[in-house]
């Protein structure tokens, strides 16, 4: 048997055939809004048919399809589909379809009350009469018809083809005026993106979601919004981008009512397929994480997240910088540093008082390696809020009471020959 899901889809039909994409290429649609997705060839790929049966199930609600039905073709499919019946295998086929309703048969709408007056209302009494005064009588479309529903007939179909591009839109059946609230609508067109992605083998980078105005907006009020929704990695995957999308929108004012909602992918990735190895002994690792950042930037704003940027200077205030994530690749020194780096660093570095020329700190400090002179910075030294010109003997010392700390030596007036505490080790 080879099952055939069917919907009689009453609108949004095409986004609904996007979605459908990314569980098998092979997927029709009707004149009448019928949708159907040939699935035995991918059963396997989803974990069988009962699997697959419940998901599509679950996510088939949200185009408002109708009741789901499965048979060994999507034509007997849509008959019981309009009948409220589940499915029916290729070996009963013919018993179920007999006592579904002749109205069942859409091509029979037209010629639906002659046959009533004839005493014919299932597709078996249909079935029962003359073939030859059959086709006299309504010619040769109901006929086809009712072969092709119990297979006797074969039909070629047309396979819907994703678009080069992806942009979609829905009309709300209420004005909005909470971003929050979009969010639900956006699961609609968030699926029909992914099962477009999926029929491209390729993932975004980047989305558009964008909302129109209702016409009661203020007058200094533009009509229409948009915000961009950007990802670490290219991803299809729904609920990672409902949830990255769900932040966003949370920290949305809108500015008047919305009616229309729309998606669009601003950028394409191509998504690497797995190794094809037979028992995999890696995992991915750093996706989840690059997630997770993509997470709390959306939620509390860029300048959330920041990176390190190491920098070309001696002076050990300036070896780092802490900028915005960008992606950008950071500069790395080719040679590390011979001394040791404290692993927190005192914004301010802290006097110290001295004795006998040696400087104290909960108690006299022993010089355990030193000194490191830095004479750095002269070109530095105008600028505002800069550390100046440095010339410093760092000495790693020693503390009875505060453990390992670095501390140095100005050697620049007016604090030359004064101690100072600028880290401490762990």
């Amino acid at each position: 048997m080879k099952p055939i899901s069917s919907w009689s889809a009453s609108e949004h039909a095409t986004q609904a055939a996007m979605w459908a994409l990314q569980y098998t290429p092979k997927v029709v649609l009707s004149a009448n809004d019928a949708l159907f997705a040939e699935v035995s060839s991918c059963l396997r790929l989803w974990g069988g048919f009962r699997k697959l049966s419940k998901r599509l199930d679950e996510e088939a609600c949200t185009f408002d399809l109708a009741q789901a039905s499965w048979g060994p073709n999507p034509f007997a499919g849509l008959c019981l589909s309009h009948a409220d019946v589940r499915g029916a295998r290729t070996a009963t086929l013919a018993s179920v379809l007999d006592g579904l309703p002749v109205e069942c048969l859409v091509d029979t709408n037209a010629v639906l009350p002659t046959l009533n007056q004839l005493g014919c209302y299932t597709l078996g009494h249909l079935r029962a009469l003359p073939r030859a005064g059959l086709s006299r009588r309504f010619g040769r479309t109901v006929l086809d018809a009712l072969d092709r529903a119990y297979g006797t007939l074969k039909a070629a179909h047309s396979w819907v083809l994703p678009p080069d591009s992806f942009t979609t839109s829905l009309e709300l059946p209420q004005r909005v005026d909470n971003a929050g609230a979009l969010l639900f609508a956006a699961k609609r067109l968030v699926l029909a993106l992914c099962g477009w992605l999926a029929a491209r083998q390729a993932g975004v980078t980047a989305i558009t979601f964008g909302w129109l105005y209702d016409t009661m907006r203020a007058r200094d009020v533009e009509a229409e919004g948009e915000l961009v929704v950007r990802t670490a990695t290219a991803t299809r995957d729904p609920a990672y981008l409902m949830r990255l999308l769900g932040e966003h929108l949370d920290r949305t004012v809108l500015k008047g009512p919305v009616n229309t909602v729309k998606l669009g992918a601003a950028q394409l990735d191509a998504i690497p397929h797995p190794d094809g190895v037979l028992f995999p002994d890696k995992v991915k690792e750093g996706e989840a994480f690059e997630q997770c950042i993509e997470v709390i930037r959306a939620r509390l704003g860029a300048s959330s997240i920041l990176v390190s940027a190491l920098q070309d200077d001696a002076r050990v205030g300036h070896l780092q910088r802490w900028d915005e994530d960008s992606g950008t690749t950071r500069m790395a020194l080719d040679i590390p540093p011979r001394w040791p780096q404290p692993t927190w660093m005192f914004r301010e570095p802290l006097r110290l008082l001295v004795r006998g020329n040696r400087p104290l700190y909960q108690g006299p400090l022993e010089l355990l390696a030193g000194p490191h002179r830095v004479n750095n910075g002269w070109w530095d030294c105008h600028r505002q809020g800069g550390d100046g010109w440095q010339r410093r003997d760092y000495w790693l010392a020693r503390s009875p009471s505060a453990g390992n700390l670095w501390i140095y030596r100005e050697l620049r007036s007016p604090a030359e020959g004064d101690w100072f505490l600028h880290g401490v080790f762990s």
